[in-house]
């Protein structure tokens, strides 16, 4: 179809998120194909895809348009299309009716379409030539991830020196109008969402030194969040214990600003907004992952502009303006970057280690005393090299797993005065440029308060900035606990395996089926799935090892995969 050309493009939209996509497309090679059109309808959500064509019922070809626009959304959501073939749709296809020529009849096919649907929205804009309006719609697409925040309505902006005319196309009950956009052939079109939504609700438009951007507004995250999504659409969140910890560092910065000019208002606001954040209430407003810029910088404007908004919300101001609570000038007064994500990270381990593995390695050892104890008296045989060898007790066996989970547990205890010196202070380099006298020290003091932890400012802030050597010796004890599990889990899968060909010294729970093909059998699925944990951590022990050395002149940018790793 060498003379195809794109007429209009046709967004279909429900009331949470757009699903379809049509293609009208028709051919003006003259005579021979006068009135010839053809329809592409991509639906998103099931990877369906739909072919109509008024003019060619047995062409066994699709359009090379159709099949650009197929490849090209194939592509961006990772998924092929499953296609389906409709010739001879003339009962739907009405070509010149009312002298319009793609647009009664892509309404018609959208009723057609959605006839058993709920109410549908549609927006049309209108090109020139087929190549400029393909790479016009995917580079919107890619650029303003469509696939999470779709337009309701579109415009086409002529340059100042085009004229346009705008006219309206009003449907029946079940498609509600739309407004297309004529430019002439030498405008240079740029295409700007005016009002979205996304299934999170609608849009509202921020700014920062790149320009504007859409923002979801039922989400308190700002622009540079919003930019951090789009750049880095790789591996998982954040562990929420550091975007908590984040919330604690914010608070106490809040109430130490207040000594030094922080309005006291805004503090107060601050610091409700950061209890929201440790408390967990605004989790699903802090969306970034771990592999990003390896200094935190976006997680740190996250929480800022998190706090800021909510904050702003709080005072009863408007969300996105940054009046009257600032995400930097408040919220980030007498902080880097560079010294508050090393701190969180401090603030999240440490809480992490006190409060949680320390005690349940202590749970764990008590089990194994009492198991110990309660074989005290069983004799059997020992083994080297896997071969016979004298007898001990089991109990003796349980002891030396006793001894392992101890060992583990001063080793962890071991990291603690390290895991509790704050970076916080050192702003940018080290040099706690913009902060005031005695700022690290009170807000390492309050942060202690908060989490029961004696938290310290650190004796050298430039160490704290550029080495994580505290984290890597925390790894390190978490290897070693790692290949203590690794050795009681097997020992004991091994004395349970079964008695008629195993060694059968040990009786293991029976959990779940072990096989889909051998009735009865059962695994020792625990045993197995914490050996397969203690696989990972040896793993993560060389990415936090490299991690540490990679603390290159003033700072380590490896930081949020040595967080990762370690919690």
């Amino acid at each position: 179809m060498g003379g195809t050309s794109f007429k209009d493009v046709v967004i279909c939209q429900d009331e949470e998120a757009i699903d379809i996509i049509l293609l009208p497309i028709h051919s003006d090679n003259g005579k021979k194909s006068k009135g010839h059109f053809t329809l592409g309808v991509f639906k998103l959500s099931s990877q369906e895809a739909w072919y109509f064509d008024s003019f060619r019922p047995k062409s066994g070809n699709y359009p090379r348009v159709f099949n650009r626009i197929r490849t090209a959304l194939e592509a961006e959501i990772g998924q092929k299309f499953n296609l389906h073939k409709r010739a001879e749709c003339n009962n739907l296809i009405n070509f010149q009716k009312d002298g319009y020529n793609c647009g009664t009849n892509v309404l018609r096919i959208c009723e057609e379409i959605f006839r058993h649907g709920k109410s549908k929205k549609l927006s049309r804009f209108d090109g020139d030539e087929e190549r400029k309006r393909m790479s016009e719609i995917l580079e919107l697409m890619r650029n303003e991830n469509w696939y999470e925040q779709w337009p309701e309505t579109l415009q086409v902006k002529p340059s100042s020196s085009a004229s346009s005319t705008i006219s309206s196309t009003t449907s029946s009950s079940s498609i509600t109008s739309a407004t297309t956009v004529k430019s002439s052939s030498s405008s240079k079109l740029q295409l700007q969402r005016t009002v979205a939504t996304s299934k999170i609700g609608k849009i509202r438009v921020e700014s920062d030194t790149f320009g504007q951007i859409n923002v979801p507004t039922d989400k308190y995250y700002g622009a540079e969040t919003v930019r951090s999504i789009q750049n880095f659409k790789i591996g998982s969140e954040y562990p929420n214990v550091v975007i908590h910890a984040f919330g604690y560092l914010k608070k106490a910065a809040a109430i130490v600003n207040q000594d030094f000019g922080l309005d006291s208002k805004i503090a107060k606001a601050i610091i409700q907004a950061a209890d929201e954040v440790i408390s967990g209430e605004l989790d699903d407003h802090f969306p970034l992952v771990i592999w990003q810029t390896g200094s935190g910088i976006q997680s740190n404007m996250n929480v800022n502009e998190v706090i800021s908004n909510r904050a702003i919300e709080i005072l009863g101001g408007k969300l996105g303006t940054k009046d009257p609570v600032h995400p930097n000038d408040h919220v980030n007064k007498s902080q880097s970057s560079n010294d508050t994500y090393p701190t969180a990270v401090h603030i999240a381990v440490g809480i992490g280690l006190k409060k949680q593995l320390i005690p349940a390695l202590k749970k764990l050892r008590k089990a194994l005393d009492e198991k110990a104890k309660e074989f005290a008296d069983i004799i059997k045989i020992g083994r080297t090299h896997s071969q016979d060898a004298i007898l001990l007790t089991l109990g003796q066996r349980f002891s030396a797993y006793v001894q392992q989970i101890d060992n583990g547990i001063v080793r962890v205890e071991n990291t603690l005065p390290l895991v509790y010196q704050l970076a916080v202070g050192g702003t940018a380099v080290g040099t706690e440029l913009t902060t005031h006298k005695a700022f690290a020290e009170k807000v390492a003091k309050i942060v202690g308060k908060f989490t029961a932890l004696p938290f310290e400012t650190a004796p050298n802030k430039f160490e704290a900035l550029s080495a994580h050597n505290s984290i890597i010796e925390v790894h390190g004890a978490l290897n070693l606990i790692a290949a203590y599990l690794m050795n009681i889990a097997n020992d004991i899968r091994f004395l349970g395996s079964e008695s008629q060909c195993g060694l059968g010294e040990l009786s293991l729970p029976e959990n779940e089926h072990g096989s889909s093909i051998m009735s009865g059998k059962v695994n020792q699925t625990e045993c197995i799935a914490l050996t397969i944990s203690a696989a990972q951590i040896f793993i993560n022990q060389v990415a936090v090892t490299v991690g540490a050395s990679n603390g290159h002149f003033e700072l380590n940018v490896f930081t949020p995969m040595m967080v990762r790793n370690v919690l």
